[in-house]
């Protein structure tokens, strides 16, 4: 229920945002990332975000309206008492809002890193993501699969969640590694 809301006042604040500031120099998609790219969001949950858009051959103009678009939203969800991701996960930040070419670039960086944690994670991230407005296939959890197959992805993801080891039981009330 909660997911569907925050889709619903998210995609009114981009269409808010865009009547103010005219129309897009190019095609966009918002992506919902974490627990509600996830439809898991609690009362409690952050907001994170993306946005990828389609390149206008060298245009400096886009990514400024891009972030001006995603500053507005942010704004606006500053608002309505939601907190954004506290690591620059937000459309207005800078690691997860690019053009679709950037996007292409920065996932085969991490693709080709698997050892490295934090590329794990910000794939991990992006897998959680799905599209909330514009066309899907602006979305750049498709470059994932394109460039590193599923079967590869599955492995790290696999990696990643067998990193942390859980507490292994509890002596008088206390957790026991």
């Amino acid at each position: 229920m909660i997911s569907v809301v925050a889709d619903a006042l998210v995609r009114r604040m981009i269409g808010l945002a865009i009547d103010a500031e005219g129309p897009p120099p190019a095609e966009f998609t918002w992506i919902a990332l974490g627990s509600h790219g996830r439809r898991e969001p609690v009362p409690s949950s952050d907001v994170d975000s993306g946005i990828a858009w389609r390149d206008g051959s060298g245009e400096q103009e886009t990514p400024r309206y891009m972030r001006r678009i995603a500053e507005t939203v942010a704004d606006s969800l500053r608002e309505l008492g939601w907190r954004l991701d506290p690591h620059g996960v937000t459309a207005s930040g800078s690691f997860s809002a690019s053009s679709i070419e950037e996007w292409r670039h920065a996932i085969g960086y991490w693709l080709s890193k698997p050892s490295d944690e934090r590329a794990l994670i910000a794939t991990s991230i992006l897998l959680d993501g799905r599209v909330i407005l514009g066309p899907p296939e602006l979305d750049p959890r498709r470059i994932l699969f394109e460039l590193g197959g599923g079967e590869t992805l599955l492995e790290w993801m696999l990696d990643l969640a067998l990193v942390h080891r859980p507490p292994t039981g509890f002596l008088r009330n206390r957790v026991v590694e």
